[in-house]
């Protein structure tokens, strides 16, 4: 039993949860304030967290949790390693011009977001939102993506209509199109984050959450919504996950009916595998024949795609790294030390992707850690019957490894949250594989954890 005060703990840390999954979709606001409010938030739960841990005087985290802390958290303190051989020896003339001030704010965001999902996991339930356990994380997320996608739909309506009008100035215009273009399309939409591609990872947890947590009604309108604002971006991040995330979730259906051929087949599955297949087959004839070898232009522009920026800002880390030191391609170099590439080239250099800036910060442990962590879950779920669960915790590997190329956010709460719904899901799918097409059912995800609870005891 716990005494009262212990309780009012209990229901302050679910109330902070919670509160922190809805807001992390706006952690890269336009609003600075709204920002500020985030982190100043995600330190104060760490603080929180350190009187709960001192209260229960022991911590619990199963095996799971631990490998998670282990792959992720852990080689973010190992890269003061690769720092503290940068200060002494400066390999390839890199210095921090303080490293204490330079590297402060991401070392405590970097224990905050650990204490974090130290806090979020240890909760067996939440004692405040009652009869719930840590699935709530996943219901509050998705609230917060659709309030990001309701600032989609006002920006929408005040771009083409001039209705409403939208007050928040975002990075919303169109690069290297004509006037007539600009005219037929007067911008992009952002909501209240900065730019697009802050936004389109944000939209595409909302669309996979939609697709997964719905009944069929209520699935159709929230996904045509994600769907609907993840067009008007604009974004050639938007089409590029699009595309690769459907001849991924594509080729696994494939190989699954390949691998179980002797297992019953739905009949809804094979319907949706046929549609792909000839959507895909279909696009790629009707693009060549329309366009004069669009496919031939497509590998053209890859095959030259070194010349572009991005691209160098991409190979820069591996290829610094590569003709250094050991100890640094190992270990990285440190929290916070993508700048510098600026400092040492003289010009602004900006990680667009996480796998070079992990990379770069923590090393071969680092970016090892993190395709462990997703390939050991992938392992033990994949080829095996599809159900909603595990559909969905491939689609968020598939996302977060796919958006992991246009967006370098691994420090943010909301890619840490993410990785906690990954590994939520995948503990449930062991402990019960079951449907979980009506979990924002109150009734039924009360009558799922009393079941869950049962076979855990």
């Amino acid at each position: 039993m716990i005494n009262k005060y212990e309780f009012n703990i209990y229901k302050l840390i679910n109330i902070l949860i919670l509160l922190m999954c809805f807001l992390s979709p706006f952690e890269v606001s336009c609003i600075s304030s709204l920002r500020l409010f985030v982190r100043l938030l995600l330190v104060f739960i760490a603080l929180i967290s350190i009187i709960y841990i001192i209260i229960n005087k022991k911590i619990e985290v199963t095996n799971q949790r631990f490998l998670l802390f282990v792959l992720f958290v852990i080689p973010a303190f190992l890269s003061f390693i690769g720092m503290t051989y940068v200060e002494l020896f400066n390999p390839n003339g890199f210095y921090f011009d303080n490293a204490l001030l330079d590297t402060c704010g991401r070392s405590i965001n970097y224990i905050s977001l650990a204490l974090f999902i130290y806090i979020a996991f240890s909760l067996k339930k939440y004692y405040f939102y009652k009869n719930f356990d840590n699935e709530a994380i996943i219901k509050y997320y998705w609230l917060g993506c659709f309030i990001a996608i309701l600032f989609c739909l006002w920006q929408f309506i005040s771009m083409y209509t001039g209705l409403i009008p939208f007050p928040f100035d975002t990075r919303d215009y169109i690069h290297s199109v004509g006037d007539n273009m600009k005219k037929l399309l007067p911008g992009r939409l952002t909501g209240i984050s900065s730019e697009p591609s802050y936004i389109v990872p944000v939209i595409y947890d909302y669309i996979i959450l939609s697709y997964i947590y719905f009944n069929n009604n209520l699935k159709r309108i929230f996904v045509f919504l994600g769907l609907f604002c993840l067009f008007f971006t604009l974004s050639g991040s938007a089409c590029f996950e699009f595309v690769l995330l459907t001849i991924c979730f594509y080729s696994y259906m494939t190989l699954s009916f390949f691998s179980n051929l002797r297992e019953k087949v739905t009949f809804k599955s094979m319907l949706i595998w046929g549609i792909l297949t000839i959507i895909i087959v279909s696009s790629f004839i009707l693009f060549n024949y329309l366009n004069n070898g669009i496919i031939a232009l497509f590998l053209t522009r890859l095959i030259n795609v070194t010349g572009s920026g991005r691209f160098r800002t991409f190979v820069l880390p591996f290829i610094v790294s590569v003709n250094s030191n050991f100890v640094n391609m190992l270990f990285g170099h440190g929290v916070k030390s993508f700048i510098l590439l600026a400092n040492f080239f003289n010009e602004d250099v900006t990680s667009n992707s996480l796998y070079p800036d992990i990379f770069w910060e923590h090393g071969l442990i680092g970016l090892f850690g993190i395709l462990l962590y997703i390939f050991l879950i992938l392992k033990s779920i994949i080829f095996k019957q599809l159900t909603p669960r595990r559909n969905m915790i491939i689609l968020f590997i598939t996302h977060f490894l796919i958006a992991s190329f246009y967006r370098s956010d691994f420090a943010s709460t909301r890619s840490f949250i993410i990785i906690m719904i990954i590994t939520i899901l995948y503990e449930k799918e062991r402990v019960r594989s079951c449907f979980i097409s009506n979990y924002f059912n109150p009734k039924e995800t009360i009558k799922n954890y009393t079941m869950i609870n049962k076979k855990e005891s």
